[in-house]
């Protein structure tokens, strides 16, 4: 999962939006290294799926250079995850515009940061839920070719379970943060 560590109510506002849905299970970069793109590829490689949340700062003015600014490490990691060819959803702030722009095959949701407001839904929230479940179902597409792959390898677990979704995604922090 890909986010804004500043904004902890958008982040948590769309995993409540995932439960139902799915369980996703994230691999946590706590930002204590630099960000090495060899390591996020990697990440984003063995992951089920990729998951960026996108918000903008609210208190600060979306001039071009800031939108700029506060997007170029997403924009790195949207980059990496489209040749990952994984199953991939941006949750993008509307005020990034054409800034922000996730590859074609990518499911794209656009949001105003200021609707999003804990435990009260956005106006816009059953379509949030639509996109959200494609999303779902895309992934587990994507798993069970995955398995059946691996079953005609002979390298499957046996034990392998589709009844529950659940997703291995990648957390970036700035680069010498």
């Amino acid at each position: 999962m890909s986010h804004r560590y500043k904004s902890p109510e958008v982040n948590e506002y769309f995993l409540r939006l995932f439960a139902g849905l799915a369980t996703p299970q994230f691999e946590v970069d706590k930002g204590t290294i630099a960000t090495s793109v060899t390591r996020l590829e990697r990440l984003v490689r063995d992951a089920d799926a990729f998951i960026g949340v996108y918000p903008f700062p609210s208190d600060t003015d979306p001039t071009i250079d800031r939108l700029r600014a506060e997007s170029r490490y997403f924009r790195v990691e949207l980059d990496l995850a489209d040749p990952a060819g994984k199953p991939a959803i941006a949750l993008i702030d509307r005020r990034y515009g054409a800034v922000l722009r996730p590859p074609p095959a990518m499911i794209q949701v656009r949001f105003r940061a200021q609707e999003v407001v804990p435990d009260i839904g956005m106006p816009g929230e059953a379509e949030f839920k639509l996109r959200l479940a494609e999303f779902c179902s895309r992934v587990e597409a994507a798993r069970r070719y995955s398995l059946s792959r691996a079953l005609i390898r002979g390298t499957a677990p046996r034990s392998a379970s589709f009844c529950r979704l659940t997703m291995e995604t990648t957390t970036a922090t700035p680069l010498g943060t």
